[in-house]
């Protein structure tokens, strides 16, 4: 009896190891191949819509992302049955991280430029600010963040209520926390090195802070934006993905296209501010624009490795757009994007999120960022039409 009773406990846990493997390993790493092959996505490409149509398209697919608790942007690969249980419990499986970060910020960001843009029902959005994020609850834990206080700043701006001051204050302290001796932000609290990530998230706000509220993140923009200008740029004016700031060393990829995206926000979003660093600015923007694929677009990695990558594109066109407004068509840059948009008004085809310098994601799909970054680029280019 006690034989059959073991035999049968060790075909039950075989039979749960093996239903954990078919779960955590085989169906994910087969299934989104398989998918890709025989059952891709529809795009807008085959459409006859036209640009208002697809706008809008995303704007609600990008309000039904925004309202919804689930995340969807990549964060982790699929890298076997066993690293998937050691890392089950890892900070960035966890669902505040993937909630709070980036993607949706930006994605917060994107609707918001959108319906002001657009004259849509800004309301719906204001009252998920209001309910979400503006209240003493919400916290903020990280640089990603940042993004949520343009929008705070914008509503300040607009109706004169303190709260919306007091939040971008907030989000003011904490990038303010995160400066060393010398006045350098790191993304995380004290790095070793400072990653171009950095500069996307916090210049666009410091500026716009420094313009409502306190001179003084205009003088933190410029300190941190020089720092990266004589240490983190190739002759070419492509930035690597970080600086040592022992050794004042480059560290990282120098054709990350995301960080260079992330990058080209800051820079752009001061030089549009201020004129300065326009020597700087020119030549990232030129070297860019040698870098693009035969769609006009760019990759993951821009003069290597051209896999459409929709987040750098986006990032590159919006940074573009602040300090050279109207520089696109409207018509024609949509049409460029149909292909990487699904029938629904999702936008397709952005890379997972990166793990640190050197260790970029191989995944590709959905994403609120470049959702958002979508709707921030129309808005820019609906105030030339």
């Amino acid at each position: 009896m006690c034989k059959k009773r073991a035999l049968a406990l060790v075909f039950l846990l075989s039979l749960a190891m093996n239903i954990l493997v078919l779960v955590l390993d085989v169906v994910p790493t087969i299934y989104p191949k398989l998918q890709s092959k025989f059952l891709p996505e529809k795009t807008l490409i085959d459409q006859s819509f036209n640009e208002s149509i697809i706008a809008d398209l995303v704007y609600r697919e990008g309000l039904k992302m925004l309202f919804s608790e689930q995340p969807i942007m990549s964060f982790s690969e699929n890298v076997g049955f066993t690293n998937r249980l050691l890392n089950y419990r890892s900070k960035t499986s966890k669902k505040e991280f993937r909630l709070n970060n980036y993607p949706r910020s930006f994605l917060m960001k994107g609707g918001f430029d959108y319906a002001q843009s657009y004259e849509k029902d800004v309301n719906q959005i204001v009252e998920y600010f209001d309910k979400e994020i503006s209240n003493l609850e919400y916290k903020i834990k990280r640089i990603d963040q940042a993004p949520l206080g343009i929008v705070s700043l914008e509503l300040y701006k607009k109706t004169k209520n303190k709260k919306y001051l007091d939040f971008a204050d907030e989000v003011f302290a904490y990038i303010s926390s995160l400066q060393d001796q010398s006045g350098i932000i790191t993304y995380r609290r004290n790095q070793i090195s400072v990653l171009n990530d950095t500069y996307g998230l916090a210049i666009p706000f410091l500026v716009l802070y420094g313009e409502t509220r306190d001179e003084q993140a205009i003088e933190m923009a410029r300190k941190n934006l020089k720092f990266y200008l004589d240490y983190g740029l190739s002759n070419s004016g492509i930035p690597s993905h970080g600086v040592n700031k022992d050794s004042l060393t480059p560290v990282g990829s120098s054709n990350w296209g995301r960080g260079i995206g992330w990058f080209a926000l800051g820079l752009s979003s001061f030089h549009a501010a201020t004129g300065e660093f326009a020597e700087e600015y020119e030549a990232l923007i030129a070297t860019l624009d040698n870098l693009k694929n035969n769609d006009g677009l760019w990759g993951q990695f821009p003069g290597s490795k051209d896999d459409f990558d929709a987040s750098a594109s986006l990032l590159f066109i919006y940074a573009q757009l602040l300090s050279q407004p109207c520089l696109y068509d409207s018509d024609k840059l949509v049409k460029k994007f149909s292909p990487y948009i699904n029938n629904e008004g999702k936008v397709l085809r952005t890379s997972g999120d990166t793990y640190s310098a050197n260790y970029y994601s191989k995944t590709f799909g959905r994403s609120e960022l470049s959702q958002g970054l979508f709707l921030s680029v129309l808005s820019e280019l609906n105030r030339c039409d």
